[in-house]
């Protein structure tokens, strides 16, 4: 027997499931829900708690290690490093005075270089310019875990501040949100090395923002240019390429790569993309619409050379 129903049967049982969704769908949601009050567990308790995993973070926590001090270290990514390695900017500038008569920078930096160098994962510019070390950001990744772990230092990765405790005139208790739920560390001492001083906001003290903001920015690990110069011996990357940066949607200013080779990559350059000015990083919803923008103006680059290098196509590897 052949069904003259335009509705296949099996819809029929889930329309009376469906008509509660329908009403919901057409009721306005509120403008703010109020979350309900409840007891967070303390996960850890000691002398000093770093709020940010950069290497200024990891430094501090490996130097308050060394003095005694029970530590923990909370970083909101899966990898230590900060903009260092999550956002590949593998340089350091000179770690002498501005004249370079003096060295005024020294300690763990120094300790971690000289870990890059034996591992040939990073490489000295002479004369100094602006930076004088370019870095394998993968391989400091590594050297910083290795550092967390000899000083065992308790480490809380993928772990997102969320608010604090501040009863009074200082902060008695980080809360994090992470794979375990909100959890709670108290200290004696609290470092903000967030970069953006979550930290200190979350705690309610007063902050500023300047009126010049940092220009966002991506940068990508790029394969293929070693061909790319011996295919086109002379060539000029952004000078052959620039005529096409309006049709595929570059800003105006600030838009040429910097291209930065990547000790240890075998060939891999670091490629910094167009700045974005007049970004708040600080606004969830500009952060979130400026790494869309920066990794489509990578894919750009990309795209420019291949038409006017063909013979040498260039691929995003990271």
């Amino acid at each position: 027997m052949v069904s003259d129903f335009k509705t296949p049967i099996y819809l029929l049982g889930i329309r009376p499931l469906l008509q509660p969704l329908a009403r919901a769908m057409n009721t306005p949601a509120p403008e703010s829900f109020t979350e309900p009050a409840r007891a967070v567990p303390v996960a850890w308790r000691g002398d000093l708690c770093v709020v940010g995993g950069s290497c200024t973070g990891v430094f501090a926590a490996v130097r308050a290690a060394r003095l005694g001090l029970s530590v923990a270290l909370v970083e909101q990514n899966a990898i230590l490093g900060g903009s260092a390695v999550a956002a590949q900017v593998n340089e350091w500038h000179s770690i002498r005075d501005a004249r370079q008569d003096k060295q005024i920078i020294g300690g763990l930096t120094i300790d971690v270089i000289d870990r890059l160098r034996a591992r040939d994962a990073v490489r000295e510019i002479a004369p100094v310019h602006r930076s004088q070390f370019k870095f394998n950001s993968a391989e400091l990744a590594l050297e910083l875990d290795t550092l967390i772990r000899d000083h065992r230092i308790r480490l809380f990765l993928c772990a997102r501040l969320a608010s604090a405790v501040r009863p009074g005139p200082r902060v008695e208790a980080a809360i994090l949100e992470d794979k375990s739920g909100r959890r709670a560390l108290s200290a004696s001492v609290f470092i903000d090395a967030s970069g953006d001083g979550d930290l200190l906001r979350r705690a309610g003290f007063d902050a500023w923002q300047a009126p010049a903001l940092q220009p966002v920015n991506l940068q990508a690990l790029v394969g293929g240019f070693p061909s790319l110069w011996s295919a086109y011996p002379g060539a000029d990357f952004w000078g052959q390429i620039r005529h096409l940066a309006e049709a595929h949607g570059l800003p105006a200013a600030n838009a040429s790569p910097w291209l930065f080779d990547y000790p240890g990559g075998h060939g891999v350059t670091n490629v910094f993309g167009p700045r974005l000015d007049g970004t708040d990083a600080s606004d969830a919803d500009q952060l979130t619409a400026a790494l869309l923008e920066g990794r489509r103006l990578q894919r750009a680059y990309i795209d420019m050379a291949r038409e006017v290098f063909p013979r040498a196509p260039l691929n995003v590897v990271a």
